[in-house]
Formats: structure tokens, C-alpha cells, sequence
């Protein structure tokens, strides 16, 4: 009888474990509850949320004023946490683009990345693998990408010219300035200047808030350091 009992018991617990490991994996949003008697010929329609209007917008840190952007070479990238793309976009005309996504693809976004963010008054930073938080409104999903506006300014840059041998301060000598990476020989420069009698020279130049890098050439001598 003992024996009987233990059988049972170890068949028990194998059903309660097997009960267990079969479990469906996934996330379960309940429908309805009905009770069911015999005969019965039940039809109960089921209204699901697997598609969604997603928007995605772009504000300034900071702020929550949308940002109108007018540029058909804007891009709108929607990666998951890998980095990988699963949704772009193409231009912009407004405050924000539309699409219409499927819940399981938009619960895979974690990431997003713009580019070409401006307009013809105003110039604001690319986003380049930005996290996203995405707020649910019924069918409705959000999506807002936060960035700075660039702002242009004037910079100088100014110095000696000075001879290796005789560290003398050298008058007359050209200095150009090309964008980064151009070949001075068949480039226009951006600017240039000649020392004065002192060997000094001076130079103005427009960059932005980004910072630009620019590359400085002198005319006829070889340059053997800079300080």
C-alpha cells in the first residue's frame, strides 16, 4: 500500500513539474471570462492593439516645444538594442513623421537615430543612438528624439611666424586656411593672411557650436614645428 502511495505521489509531482515547463512563454492580455454550457453556440468577437500609429517628433533640451523641421534629406532611423535598423524614414515636412507599426516590431525599439536635422532658418545636431522612451496613447505611440540647435559664430586664430635657425620673427609670409582635408593646390582657401613686421598673423573664421576643424597651410617654406 506504502509502496502505491509513493507511485502516486511521484506521478503527481511529475505532472505538477511537466505542468510547469510547458508553460507558454509571451506576455498574455486577457480577453473575456465566459461560463459554458452544453449546446451552447457562442460567438464572442476579440478587438486587439497590434497595430499602432507611431509619431516621432523632435524637441530642444529642455523643452518640450516641438521643433519644425522642412528638409527632404532628413533621416529617421528606429533601431533595436543591438543597433540594428528596423524601421527609416525619409524627409520631413512638419513637426513630426507617421507611421503605422506593428506592436511586436515596436516593442524592439530602444534606439534612435536623425540626421539632417535643419531647416532653412535653423541647424540643430544629428542623434546618433539615442535612447527612446516611448509613451502609448490607445493606438497612438510617441517617440521624441531630444537635440541642441547649432549655433554660428566668428573665431580667430592668430600667431608668429618664426625662422628655425635664427628664431627670428619673420614679415611677408602667407598662411592659408582650407577646409579639413582639401587639397590646397586645386582648393580656394576660406581665408589667408600675410604676416605683418612683426611676423605676426591674423585670421577670422566662421564655425559653430559643433566646433569645425580646419586645416592651415604656410606658402613657399616648410613648416618644422608648431607651439
Amino acid at each position: 500500500m506504502k509502496k502505491t502511495l509513493i507511485g502516486l505521489t511521484c506521478i503527481a509531482i511529475l505532472l505538477v513539474l511537466a505542468v510547469h515547463v510547458s508553460g507558454i512563454a509571451g506576455q498574455f492580455s486577457k480577453a473575456f471570462t465566459k461560463t459554458v454550457y452544453p449546446n451552447d453556440a457562442i460567438q464572442q468577437n476579440v478587438t486587439i492593439r497590434k497595430f499602432y500609429n507611431v509619431t516621432v517628433k523632435f524637441q530642444k533640451l529642455n523643452s518640450t516645444s516641438d521643433i519644425t523641421i522642412r528638409n527632404s534629406n532628413t533621416t529617421i532611423i528606429l533601431e533595436d538594442v543591438n543597433g540594428l535598423e528596423l524601421y527609416r524614414s525619409a524627409g520631413m515636412d512638419g513637426t513630426y513623421v507617421s507611421a503605422v507599426l506593428e506592436k511586436l516590431q515596436l516593442d524592439k525599439v530602444k534606439f534612435l537615430s536623425a540626421y539632417n536635422l535643419n531647416n532653412s532658418l535653423n541647424i540643430y545636431e544629428d542623434i546618433v543612438h539615442q535612447s527612446v522612451n516611448i509613451t502609448y496613447s490607445g493606438t497612438k505611440a510617441t517617440i521624441v528624439g531630444k537635440t541642441n540647435q547649432i549655433s554660428s559664430g566668428s573665431a580667430s586664430v592668430t600667431g608668429y611666424i618664426l625662422d628655425e635657425l635664427t628664431s627670428q620673427q619673420l614679415d611677408g609670409i602667407d598662411i592659408f586656411v582650407f577646409n579639413l582635408n582639401s587639397n590646397p593646390v586645386n582648393s580656394n582657401p576660406i581665408a589667408q593672411n600675410t604676416t605683418d613686421i612683426d611676423g605676426r598673423y591674423f585670421l577670422s573664421l566662421t564655425t559653430n557650436s559643433l566646433g569645425k576643424s580646419f586645416d592651415f597651410y604656410v606658402k613657399d617654406y616648410n613648416v618644422s614645428s608648431v607651439s
